[in-house]
């Protein structure tokens, strides 16, 4: 009869790298996420020529100034928005319709729609992160290394 060999091991879980990677990580991604949503937002609006687009569509490019002014930036941390600034004045016009200078503006989304369809690659962005890239997934990874080594000499 064979005798049973066990073996002992402790286990610890190091929460505030775990959180530092997946935060560093995260924080990128949510940027390229922003990026993609403003980059779309932008390509979806169409020269108009002087004429409006129709109601439920995305509005012309008259001037420029809207399409222009449709930028990605940070508003804190694992925070960004996307969507045109208040440099063009009448974003949310079109978007949800209204009255503006020139009379009741009809809605002409074009920022909703963008996040439609942007929703299915979003879960894209975020998946595989790499948190053994960052700097606080490497020193997880190195202490965990560092505990394996030591327990091998004994």
């Amino acid at each position: 009869m064979t005798k049973k060999r066990w073996l002992r091991c402790r286990t610890f879980f190091n929460k505030t790298g775990v959180r530092l990677a997946v935060a560093t990580t995260a924080a990128a991604r949510v940027a390229i996420a922003a990026k993609a949503l403003a980059k779309d937002i932008q390509m979806h609006m169409e020269p108009g020529h002087g004429v409006a687009s129709a109601p439920g569509t995305p509005p012309h490019i008259q001037s420029g100034l809207l399409v222009g002014s449709v930028e990605a930036a940070p508003s804190g941390p694992l925070r960004w928005v996307a969507g045109p600034t208040d440099a063009s004045g009448y974003g949310a016009l079109h978007e949800w319709g209204g009255l503006g200078e020139w009379g009741r503006y009809p809605p002409r989304p074009f920022v909703r729609p963008a996040l439609a369809r942007m929703a299915p690659l979003y879960k894209k962005h975020f998946l595989h992160m790499k948190l053994g890239s960052t700097p606080a997934g490497r020193s997880c990874s190195s202490s965990v290394d560092a505990w394996f080594r030591s327990v091998g000499r004994r």
